[in-house]
């Protein structure tokens, strides 16, 4: 079509106006530029050439983008030479150096493009006419064009950026930070690439620039390749820093050595640190959980291997498995063994560490990992070595039964006996000295688990003692003054009294008088009428039956009303009762707070009869954590079915006002806490810290709209806790006058509370369960205590608390995941920034910029629904406008606007659904070219996400 136009414009000798402005103010040579209409830019050319009228190709758009600039950013070499050529011949000088909108200029794409033809013609062109480049100009986030070259790994470039300079006379600031703190030589280093940092180091020899090679970036990276930069740290007496760790992938310099199987450079840099008195720093590992000596072992390299074993031993007087299970590492065990085995290696299992005073099979007890010390059995059998099962701990005295029992952890109690008791040809039985104390708090095995009120342990103690002829020393008292039968009457079990009671009886044990209970009274002829004497007597056990003891003390202890209790935990059944109104429940204080004193361990028994509220307080103590990063605020753990069912996601859930795409980058640590039943010699402390450390092999989702973020936790986490129960999510659409519970965490204190749904609007829920400030985050449950929501904070125009639908989260984790968008960055953050052309499509299509990021107006003149359309990373959303908020955003508050709108009934453009029926979730009558811009965002799938 335009060569005809063109033809018959020849034809009549008509002159055309090629540099007339179109509707949008771009004249066509730029607007085909634009649209990458190639063929018609050369039209362009000719007409203007044989015509003689110039082409005014320095002209620019709203945008700032500029015909050179459109050329090199479509990465078309020919275009750009076209381009330079006409300004040539028409002694025409291009703005080179001017940037767009974005700032961008014509080098800055060619190095972004590692397009080397390009940045050779733009620095030719530049020569020529006598133009310099601005080779160090400041760019956004503090960026430069050698460090932007450098980040993209493009050796050429930096070649050419380097050669450029040295004929202008440019010195380049190889030196200069950026907002994250990288520079030339760290990104170099990061990038593994040895020729580029030779390069940088020559570069600043030549200029006698002094390198900063101790210097870190906000992710604490650090730049070390030592068979390049030792000499130089020498030349300069720099000490270097080897055990430095880059939180982007937690990788530090010996273990970077290794992973490339370098056994030379390993060896540099043992003997420099044994030369500079440095520690090498041999059992840390990285953000996947790779020690050393693993990835060692992996590259089957036996010299390296022996190499760290002797180090270790040498310099911390702890064998690498120590290590290893002290990091409670069971892959990395089982592999020492296997390696060990395989290699002819004979493990002393049985040698104490220096360090922890204990040899392995205790510090497995320790740690409290089962499948560690099955390894370690296996092991030991296979090489015929019989382990010390009744070794003390130098300092405090407790031996791996104990501290069995202290863990609570009757299934290791009872591997340890059964292995004492085990005996064949080699190995002889050992009896476990079940009554000893430990050395500081006078604690034995029996006490312990009458304390935890676990009467399988007891039962397991009580029989191994009868089955090896141990008169259990049941009158024994800690140094709190306590034995195991007046510990049973503070924990009012009435069970275990009668047990020990029984087993006293049995081995006519004399029990020594206790001012608390009157044993001689109980144990005699008359012992029934007694025990019911001392029921009868108990004031927490007249509120409910025996067996509701644990959730009696938490109604007596916080003053609960005890008739609203009943009708909501119905003690007969163990059930609850849903027919109690939400209004009765809040009349009656519905928060729970469960305090760290009262909270019992029952909830980890196996009880088939299991109440709602022992589920409650089980989940609060394993699934929910509180979340002090740089925000505050509840989070919990989620078992998501998005990958293969086979293996779904484990992820940690929270608010995205709570961990926000800037708190969350790779290479960041999230403290949490959780709450623990009571452990050990501390009764009442509770709080559990742990670490969660975020890499770019973790999917992290986080979406300001939906004010949801998602963080996959990696197999290391899980395996080192094992402890966490992540909650099951409900597929099913949320219904009014549901029951929903809330664990969370207000102001940093564990508490559960009760409500009901009260409506769902668009995404939202809103509920009536009683919620404080650091609640957000919190997961919602229904009456089968599976998650159908999070919680992110009351909503002042309703007076309700607000949550947003699991089912939406799910939806877009699918979506991301069916288009492989998973790792890539923009899931961690709400949107990408749009480029120039989308920009105007979106415009075309009749969608206006905001002030608001990432939300569009759309409204026609003549139409009273006025629309607004938000895009998000995994998906367009759509509502009308009320109240004229757009409007508002001129005169008031940013933020409580945009809060508000948040909480607008909004429309999912669901990929999974027809047109028709998205349509028709909006639940009002569109207009044509409404429907046209819905359709068109559906048709584009996630091209603007």
């Amino acid at each position: 079509m335009m060569k005809l136009i063109f033809n018959y414009a020849r034809k009549e000798f008509i002159k055309l106006d090629i540099n007339g402005k179109l509707k949008n103010g771009v004249n066509p040579f730029l607007f085909a530029l634009l649209e990458k209409k190639f063929e018609i830019v050369k039209i362009f050319i000719n007409y203007s050439n044989e015509s003689h009228i110039k082409l005014e190709i320095n002209e620019k758009n709203l945008f700032g983008d500029y015909p050179l600039l459109c050329a090199v950013g479509y990465d078309n070499v020919e275009m750009v030479k076209l381009i330079i050529n006409y300004a040539k011949e028409n002694n025409i000088i291009l703005e080179i150096n001017r940037e767009n909108e974005d700032n961008m200029f014509p080098l800055l794409y060619a190095i972004e493009s590692k397009n080397i033809d390009i940045a050779k013609l733009i620095m030719d062109y530049a020569n020529e006419k006598g133009i310099k480049l601005e080779i160090n100009r400041k760019l956004e986030n503090d960026y430069y064009p050698l460090l932007f070259c450098i980040k993209k790994n493009d050796i050429q470039m930096v070649k050419l950026m380097i050669n450029y300079a040295n004929k202008e006379n440019i010195n380049l600031k190889i030196n200069k930070k950026n907002i994250h703190r990288d520079y030339p030589l760290l990104c170099a280093v990061g990038n593994n690439n040895v020729e580029m940092v030779k390069l940088i180091i020559d570069y600043a020899k030549e200029k006698k620039i002094e390198l900063k090679i101790n210097e870190i970036n906000e992710n604490d990276m650090y730049p070390l390749i030592f068979n390049i930069i030792i000499n130089y740290a020498k030349e300069k007496d720099i000490e270097l820093k080897i055990n430095e760790q880059e939180k982007g992938h937690g990788i530090f310099p010996l273990l970077l050595a290794i992973y490339n199987n370098n056994y030379k450079i390993v060896k540099v840099i043992k003997n420099y640190a044994k030369k500079k008195k440095i520690k090498m720093e041999i059992n840390k590992k990285d953000n996947n959980g790779h020690y050393p000596l693993l990835v060692a072992i992996w590259n089957n390299n036996k010299k390296m291997v022996k190499l760290l074993i002797r180090y270790s031993e040498k310099s911390y007087g702890v064998h690498p498995l120590l290590g290893a299970i002290s990091n409670n590492n069971i892959k990395l065990v089982k592999l020492i063994m296997s390696y060990a085995i395989e290699k002819n290696i004979t493990l002393d299992v049985n040698k104490k560490s220096l360090d922890f005073g204990i040899n392995p099979f205790s510090l497995t007890t320790i740690k409290n990992n089962i499948s560690i010390m099955k390894s370690l059995i296996e092991y030991a059998n296979e090489k015929k070595i019989t382990l010390d099962v009744n070794e003390k701990n130098e300092d405090n005295g407790v031996y791996p039964f104990l501290w069995a029992t202290t863990r609570n952890n009757l299934e290791m109690a009872r591997l340890i006996i059964d292995y004492a008791s085990a005996e064949g040809e080699w190995k002889e039985k050992t009896i476990i000295n079940i009554n000893e104390k430990d050395n500081e708090y006078d604690e034995y095995p029996l006490l312990w688990a009458v304390s935890y009120e676990n009467i399988s342990m007891i039962k397991l103690i009580i029989q191994y003692a009868k089955d090896n002829n141990i008169i259990l020393k049941i009158n024994d008292k800690n140094k709190e003054g306590l034995n195991s039968l007046l510990m049973a009457k503070k924990r009012n079990n009435l069970k275990i009294i009668k047990l020990i009671l029984d087993y006293a009886n049995e081995k006519e044990i004399p029990l020594e008088k206790c001012d608390d209970l009157d044993t001689q009274n109980i144990n005699n002829e008359n012992e029934n009428n007694e025990y019911n004497k001392i029921v009868d007597d108990s004031p927490s056990l007249t509120l409910y039956e025996k067996r509701d003891i644990d959730f009696c003390k938490e109604c007596h202890d916080l003053k609960i009303d005890i008739d609203t209790s009943k009708k909501m935990f119905n003690n007969n059944e163990g059930k609850v009762n849903y027919n109690v109104k939400s209004s009765e429940l809040n009349n009656v204080s519905p928060e729970i707070l469960i305090n760290n004193e009262n909270i019992d361990n029952n909830v980890y028994g196996n009880n088939n009869d299991e109440k709602i509220e022992d589920k409650l307080l089980d989940i609060s103590r394993k699934s929910v954590c509180w979340i002090d990063h740089i925000e505050k605020g509840t989070g919990f753990f989620i078992k998501l079915p998005i990958l293969p069912k086979e293996k779904p996601i484990y992820a940690l859930i929270s608010n995205n006002h709570v961990l926000f795409s800037e708190s969350i980058r790779p290479g960041t640590s999230i403290n949490i806490f959780l709450n623990k039943p009571p452990n050990k010699k501390k009764r009442y402390n509770n709080i559990s810290k742990k670490v969660i450390t975020l890499s770019e092999k973790n999917i992290i989702f986080t979406s300001e709209l939906i004010d949801v973020t998602c963080i996959q936790l990696d197999d290391t986490f899980i395996n080192d806790n094992p402890d966490i129960v992540f909650l099951e999510p409900c597929f099913d659409k949320c219904i009014d006058e549901e029951l929903t519970y809330i664990i969370q965490y207000p102001k940093g204190k564990l508490s559960f509370a009760s409500g009901f749904v009260q409506s769902i609007s668009g995404f939202h829920i809103f509920h009536t369960a009683s919620t404080l400030g650091g609640s957000s985050g919190s997961s919602l449950l229904n009456e089968n205590l599976k998650c159908i929501g999070i919680h992110k904070g009351g909503y002042q125009r309703n007076k309700l608390n607000a949550g947003t639908e699991l089912n939406i989260v799910i939806y877009a984790l699918c979506i991301l995941n069916d288009k492989g968008f998973f790792h890539e960055e923009k899931v961690r953050i709400s949107s990408r920034k749009l480029l120039p052309n989308e920009k105007d499509e979106l415009k075309n299509q009749g969608l206006h910029n905001s002030p608001i990021p990432n939300l569009y107006t759309c409204s026609y003149d003549g139409s009273s629904l006025h629309m607004l359309f938000y895009r998000t990373n995994h998906a367009w959303y759509f509502t009308k406008e009320e109240a004229g908020y757009i409007r508002d955003l001129e005169e008031k508050n940013h933020e409580q606007i945009l809060i508000t709108i948040k909480m607008l009934k909004w429309t999912l453009i669901n990929l999974n659904e027809t047109i028709e029926t998205i349509i028709s979730n909006f639940g009002e009558e569109l207009e044509q070219r409404q429907k046209d811009i819905v359709k068109y965002l559906y048709d584009s799938q996630l091209m603007y996400m």
